[in-house]
């Protein structure tokens, strides 16, 4: 459980935040197009 509370506190960085919104961006992009050319 302990484990658990510090990597919440390593997601909470706001550094953390900025990378994996960088890294999930191009994926969200991606999928969108993909959903309104099939659509």
């Amino acid at each position: 459980m302990e484990q658990l509370r510090k990597e919440m506190q390593v997601f909470a960085d706001p550094g953390m935040c900025v990378a994996l919104a960088a890294v999930l961006m191009p994926y969200a992009i991606g999928v969108a197009l993909l959903l309104r050319i099939a659509g």
